[in-house]
């Protein structure tokens, strides 16, 4: 019976779903990313490139066509589509909190970005409309295999070869379409940044750009190639005017007032002008207030009241500590292969200058010394002699959040951060982490500042409400938002604990009047939108630069203590200290300017690696749409803050490429 069966079967049959599914896929790609642009709030449904995303579909869909029987073939179309599905949910996730989307470079975040996300961050809406989405798909599969019996009968051609010239009109179609595409955008020849399609494609610096221009597939395609790509393939012609670009920007060593004197520099994590206060953190505020005598210490520093900065905390760091950051190149990578060495950073810096004498350079963090990838980096890449973190600290904390007290932190390490050594030369870093949140649950480690606020509220609360109008912030109406700001300050109080004892340990040891110490916040206080629920802003309005208006202050006895009010941000503080200090640096290595020459400091420009730039009069996402900051600006203020966005994204292609080719 078999036998009859089997021999008067049709073998050349062919079921006309295996042909519909891999264009029902092309479909239901597309649309999901008609979804995800409006629901990113793009006004627009389509790519602009649009052929990238159909050509892709279709290179995709000839996979699910190419796979034997229906199983194979569903578990593609499947696994695809649910792919496209999740990576739509995170874009919608990272563009509501920082302005951005996913790229593969995420991945580096690995466990630490995993251990920061929060229930705040997430946008249930877009989990709903995605997964609704993805239901209809699957309906819509199954009903299209239920109700569609169709047999195609072939005569004169056998199955396989049917299959095989299908599998070649996909590829061929979809590399096609993609190919011309690319070769397209190639040809589009044009000196400037601005508007240059070749150029985003060349370097997705415009991350949200480069998606509107190229779809899902465009982007994340071009994505996996720059991500695997380990060589730059620069010419000999290219590396000899990049290694002439870094000659010509040596700057020689000179002597100056602060060549003799020590360097301390914090980065305070996730600092606003809000964590600070005369009631609940005196020293801190001393610093700034330069108000007489009766003051607590009488310690004034420089103060920077339009200082701004938006990053991710390593991100910040990296470029007070060597001028410059990598966007395209993971820098962890170069360095752990030993294909990269800095040669230029403050450590390595301190060092050379006092060269023949005793020197401790020493990096603190009060937390995991792998966050972030900070070790190696700091020691190898960056030159730190030593680092000091929370493994090294008597009290570990176990996991993110559970912070430790940044105070004992360094009261248990107080030789090893300013040494009571005379002859001892020592530069010294702290990354703080009391203040970084969330601040969803009390530290039972901060009992004593929960107390002192919780008596202080009354006065500490009046405080910013006689001086709102001044502060630019006011007490939270909300109870919840109330509590979160209670858990953030006694963060603050330790912080502002800490710098009592550092003050308290240089004047013990003679240090006081021989040390520079920088206080730097590295971005706002972004967790449950803290900061700008302070500061009346929403979080939609990521034009408004003012959610990243945060605190820098540099004290030293030889710097004239008093506001400067011009625009400056986080590039600015490394050539600030290389001019004071007489480094040997180079000066085409870095996107920044004295804080102290005023002139220069006109040129002061911030992009964000997260996305956005500004300066002190304009905020853009792509150099061409540029929204003013100021009334009255006129069309010399925009040319000016196009030639600089410029000359920041040339310099950083050059920088790029230098990293990647260990040209330093």
């Amino acid at each position: 019976m078999k036998n009859k069966n089997k021999a008067t079967e049709k073998p050349n049959v062919f079921s006309s779903n295996k042909l519909i599914l891999p264009l029902f896929f092309v479909f239901c790609s597309l649309l999901l990313d008609v979804v995800s642009f409006l629901y990113l709030g793009f006004y627009q449904t389509i790519p602009t490139r649009f052929l990238f995303n159909i050509g892709g579909a279709f290179i995709f869909a000839g996979i699910i066509y190419i796979m034997p029987g229906k199983k194979s073939a569903l578990t593609f179309f499947y696994i695809f589509i649910v792919l496209q599905v999740i990576i739509n949910i995170v874009n919608a996730n990272i563009y509501k909190v920082f302005g951005d989307l996913f790229s593969l470079d995420y991945f580096f975040l690995g466990a630490e970005g995993a251990a920061a996300i929060r229930w705040e961050f997430i946008d249930f809406i877009s989990i709903v409309v995605n997964a609704g989405l993805l239901g209809l798909i699957i309906f819509g599969q199954i009903a299209l295999f239920k109700w569609n019996k169709t047999k195609i009968e072939l005569s004169g051609i056998s199955t396989k070869a049917f299959a095989l010239i299908f599998v070649i009109l996909f590829e061929l179609c979809g590399t096609s379409l993609f190919a011309g595409e690319t070769a397209h955008v190639a040809t589009i020849e044009s000196e400037y940044i601005e508007n240059n399609p070749s150029y985003l494609w060349d370097s997705f610096r415009f991350k949200v750009d480069a998606y509107k221009s190229f779809g899902y597939y465009g982007f994340y395609l071009k994505n996996m190639f720059d991500f695997f790509k380990f060589s730059n393939n620069i010419s000999v012609q290219e590396r000899k005017s990049l290694e002439k670009f870094v000659n010509d920007g040596k700057v020689e060593q000179a002597v100056t007032d602060f060549s003799n004197d020590n360097l301390i520099t914090i980065l305070c994590e996730s600092h606003e002008w809000f964590a600070y206060d005369p009631i609940l953190t005196p020293h801190v505020y001393d610093l700034f207030t330069m108000q007489d005598e009766s003051t607590l210490n009488k310690y004034d520093a420089s103060v920077f009241t339009n200082f701004y900065g938006h990053n991710k905390t390593n991100v910040s760091e990296n470029i007070v500590l060597s001028g410059n950051m990598p966007k395209l190149n993971n820098l962890s990578s170069l360095i752990n292969t030993g294909e990269y060495k800095y040669a230029y950073t403050l450590p390595k810096l301190f060092k050379k200058l006092h060269d023949g004498e005793t020197v401790k350079t020493t990096y603190f963090h009060s937390y995991k010394r792998t966050f972030y990838h900070r070790d190696p980096n700091y020691l190898d890449g960056m030159g730190f002699d030593k680092y000091i973190s929370m493994e090294n600290y008597k009290e570990q904390s176990g996991w993110f959040g559970d912070w430790i007290s940044d105070a004992d932190f360094v009261s248990t390490f107080l030789e090893e951060f300013v040494p009571s050594d005379p002859n001892t030369k020592f530069l010294t870093s702290f990354a703080t982490i009391s203040t970084h949140g969330p601040y969803t649950q009390d530290n039972p480690r901060f009992k004593q500042y929960y107390e002192t606020y919780d008596k202080e509220f009354e006065r500490y609360s009046a405080w910013v409400t006689e001086n709102a109008e001044t502060l630019g912030y006011s007490m939270p109406t909300d109870q919840h938002m109330l509590d979160e700001l209670r858990r953030y300050k006694v963060g603050a109080m330790d912080f502002d604990n800490m710098l009592g004892k550092l003050f308290e340990r240089l004047k013990e040891t003679d240090h006081l009047n021989d040390t520079t110490i920088v206080l730097f916040a590295d971005h706002n206080c972004y967790y449950d939108n803290l900061g700008l629920s302070m500061k009346g802003i929403s979080k939609d309005d990521y034009a408004n630069t003012e959610a990243h208006h945060i605190p820098l202050m540099i004290y030293s006895q030889k710097l004239k203590s008093g506001y400067y009010d011009d625009f400056c941000n986080t590039y600015d503080i490394f050539p600030t200290l290389c001019q004071l200090y007489g480094f040997g640096y180079n000066k085409n290595l870095v996107q920044g300017y004295n804080l102290y020459d005023e002139e220069a400091l006109q040129n002061s420009f911030f992009a964000s690696h997260l996305g956005g730039m500004f300066n002190a009069n304009f905020f853009s996402q792509n150099i061409s749409d540029a929204e003013p900051l100021k009334q009255n600006l006129t069309a010399t203020d925009l040319k000016q803050f196009k030639e600089l966005a410029e000359n920041y994204y040339s310099k950083q292609e050059k920088y790029e490429k230098i990293y990647l080719n260990n040209l330093t």
